[in-house]
């Protein structure tokens, strides 16, 4: 049986510590069930058998399972209710057979929701008297946060900046060759949009319902569900998005690169299209004593970082307009493999998704499910130089 990516080291599964709060981790193994599904049996006894549907294609090697029966009293007991998945990954060797693992809370009292303020034209998620992050709804292309604040209230994101207009803040857009959700041509046929058909506040979380469309009303592209949640880590002196699609395809199509892709040493090309952060000005200037790249929590360069496929990417820097620079970094977190479009010379720029590394052919009727992880934190010790 081949093993899924997620976790993985040794041979054996494990979960980064850094990993918001999911430190408890168990091994079930599925067995052939019936067809369209798989049915996953454990030794364990505080996991019950269920079933998970397989019937639907999906891509970036990990489906998220929501709303399963037996993690239903997690939420009602008002602990993390984003800990109720289970990452699983097929392999074509796997023979039918799937690994798993189930994600649990740690024990003691989970991080208490965080408040979510919906307007006519934005979404506020507050902790007490700081705003976390605004969710911009009225932008007539693709709903994007900004600002994104730290604790300390430092922003982190830039939106629509003088060099790259089409730079928002932290959001998420792919591209086809018929329509381009991510750089926004007015009036162009080829001009993709992301209209929000609803928002509204469930259990802790923002929950949105997208079409994905031209922005003249035709070439209907993807129906979404997206979920994203917030919670504070005073511990940690952070604020933990996590975001989570799913989208279904609703005509065949193939999500291309952009012209504008990083070329890699191997003679691949790094895209930037998924989701994507734009980070300070000052995170871009030349080197180490503004700002930094941490890979796995190692200190590295930008283009060693660009490209690989580990769990996670760190963008620190200094924050303007004090005498005694404060600092902050930003951590992207995600399971599926997916490739890491990271830019320090030009801009601060971080960026995942499944169109990153290879261009993909799209079915009608395919579905992503994709979760991503975006810490937002204050830093006490500026992180050491990469390597010479």
């Amino acid at each position: 049986m081949t093993r899924g990516r997620v976790g993985q080291e040794s041979g054996s599964w494990r979960l980064r510590p850094s990993f918001s709060q999911l430190s408890s981790i168990q091994r079930c193994t599925s067995v052939p069930g019936p067809v369209g599904k798989q049915s996953l049996t454990t030794t364990k006894p505080w996991l019950r058998k269920c079933s998970i549907s397989s019937g639907v294609r999906t891509f970036g090697g990990v489906a998220m399972v929501e709303k399963m029966a037996e993690w239903r009293g997690i939420g009602q007991q008002n602990r993390f209710r984003d800990a109720g998945w289970l990452a699983w990954k097929r392999s074509p060797e796997d023979g039918g057979r799937q690994r798993g693992h189930r994600l649990l809370p740690p024990c003691g009292t989970a991080p208490k929701a965080m408040k979510i303020e919906i307007g006519k034209t934005s979404v506020a998620f507050r902790e007490g008297e700081t705003e976390a992050g605004l969710l911009v709804l009225d932008d007539p292309f693709k709903p994007y946060f900004h600002p994104l604040r730290t604790p300390a209230r430092h922003p982190v994101t830039v939106a629509m900046p003088g060099d790259h207009r089409h730079h928002k803040g932290l959001m998420y857009a792919l591209r086809c060759p018929d329509l381009n959700f991510w750089e926004e041509s007015p009036g162009k046929e080829w001009c993709g949009v992301q209209e929000v058909r609803s928002v509204k506040a469930e259990d802790g979380a923002l929950v949105m319902d997208l079409l994905w469309r031209s922005e003249t009303g035709g070439l209907h592209t993807y129906n979404e569900a997206r979920t994203i949640a917030c919670r504070h880590e005073p511990e940690r002196r952070s604020f933990v998005w996590t975001w989570r699609s799913r989208r279904r395809a609703l005509r065949p199509h193939r999500l291309i690169k952009s012209e504008w892709v990083r070329k890699l040493p191997d003679g691949n090309t790094m895209n930037y299209h998924g989701l994507g952060i734009r980070l300070p000005w000052m995170w871009s200037f030349p080197g180490d004593g503004f700002n930094g790249v941490l890979l796995a929590g190692k200190p590295t360069k930008a283009e060693i970082a660009r490209g690989t496929t580990g769990p996670e990417v760190t963008f620190w820097g200094l924050i303007d307009g004090y005498w005694d620079h404060p600092m902050a970094a930003v951590t992207m977190r995600q399971q599926h493999g997916f490739g890491w479009f990271v830019v320090k010379e030009a801009f601060g720029y971080i960026a995942a998704g499944p169109s990153g590394l290879h261009e993909r052919d799209v079915a009608e009727g395919d579905t992503f499910d994709e979760s991503y992880e975006l810490e937002v934190a204050d830093l006490k010790e500026k992180p050491a130089p990469p390597p010479a």
